[in-house]
């Protein structure tokens, strides 16, 4: 984590529970990440310039309505500027905070289609970093606890579903260059 700047902090979600089923049309959707696969397995996530880890994604806004998988796309190319191929709904989180109404928090899946070069975040004015992390890792990095086993095994399904390799055993954390690639995490010898 140090050689990549990233800070270790414990989501304030780590308790929400895990449905692999649609959101049920009385629930709002307030956000939508994705575990956005490499060829070889690992997943992007981008660093802040705060050094906090995340996936992708973000909140919808009113134009998108519920459209989860609009959101998606465009906060994945805003925060990543990578795009995503075979996008997959994988379920979503049921966030009940006590100082507001409960809604849902979508996880969807895909693989990398294209990396761009790193460019500003319109919403937070910074160049994220971008990772290839192991999935599990990811997970852990994020700091999500229990609720994370369910939406990690999903993920991990979609992927095989999308063709995409599984992450080997101690596969290295490694930073995305700057100027992308078409296929960044592929494995060698493909």
């Amino acid at each position: 984590m140090r050689r990549h700047g990233i800070a270790p902090w414990v989501h304030s979600g780590s308790a929400w529970r895990w449905y692999d089923a649609p959101v049920p049309d009385e629930l709002p959707i307030r956000q939508s990440w994705v575990w956005v696969f490499a060829p070889d397995g690992r997943v992007v996530m981008y660093v802040d310039d705060t050094g906090q880890a995340g996936l992708p994604g973000g909140t919808l806004e009113p134009f998108e309505q519920r459209d989860a998988a609009a959101a998606s796309r465009r906060e994945v190319r805003e925060e990543t500027q990578i795009e995503l191929r075979g996008l997959r709904y994988l379920g979503y989180l049921r966030d009940a905070p006590p100082d507001g109404p409960a809604c849902a928090r979508v996880r969807m899946a895909a693989a990398i289609a294209r990396v761009g070069r790193a460019a500003t975040d319109p919403a937070t004015g910074t160049v994220h970093r971008r990772l290839l992390v192991p999935p599990r890792l990811a997970a852990e990095l994020c700091g999500w606890g229990p609720s994370a086993t369910g939406q990690v095994d999903a993920a991990l399904h979609a992927a095989r579903s999308l063709g995409v390799a599984e992450c080997a055993p101690g596969a290295p954390v490694e930073e995305i260059p700057v100027d992308g690639d078409a296929a960044p995490g592929r494995r060698p010898g493909r």
